[in-house]
């Protein structure tokens, strides 16, 4: 199941990329192999590096590619992060049963659950941004060697999704989602 039509997987990030990029170290790429908790834990640690490189270097060239990224995606991103933090905090169960503030997208609700949630938003908004510099990548080598990529274009967006929950006037949903 997608949970958005603009997400990229954070499954598909390559930890070596993250070690080359200096956010990460070789032991916790390695062990970010294991499984998806771990690959999780590996991501954040190097969040957590970017992060503070970001703060100490806003005119590095990375700052200026995150920024980018964040002005690019701001049609998706935000209620991305927003739906699948939320979604974390409400022990995973369908954003149909989170509380009605959450639910209907109450700006009061969502501000202040997004505040309580900021570390997880910043974390979920780097592998975003991983997943699209390392896709940006792989583009850019393909059509350097004149290979084409395509894959699926989303033929419906599931109910459980972030484009639903964030969109929910466009879709023909009852009073219970």
């Amino acid at each position: 199941q997608s949970f958005s039509v603009h997400a990229g997987s954070p499954d598909l990030i390559d930890l070596q990329w993250l070690v080359q990029q200096n956010w990460l170290s070789q032991e916790l790429a390695i062990s970010g192999l294991q499984d998806r908790d771990a690959k999780r834990l590996a991501l954040d640690l190097a969040a957590e590096v970017f992060f503070a490189q970001l703060e100490s270097t806003t005119d590095s060239p990375m700052a200026a590619a995150y920024r980018a990224f964040l002005e690019t995606a701001d049609f998706w991103l935000e209620d991305y992060v927003r739906f699948h933090a939320f979604r974390k905090a409400n022990a995973l169960r369908p954003w149909a049963e989170w509380p009605p503030g959450l639910r209907d997208r109450e700006a009061a609700a969502c501000d202040s659950a997004a505040q309580d949630l900021a570390l997880l938003i910043s974390q979920l908004r780097f592998r975003q941004f991983v997943f699209d510099c390392q896709w940006r990548e792989l583009r850019r080598y393909a059509n350097e060697r004149g290979v084409l990529l395509f894959g699926d274009i989303p033929i419906y967006v599931h109910l459980e999704s972030a484009d639903v929950w964030a969109h929910q006037h466009l879709f023909d949903l009852d009073e219970v989602g």
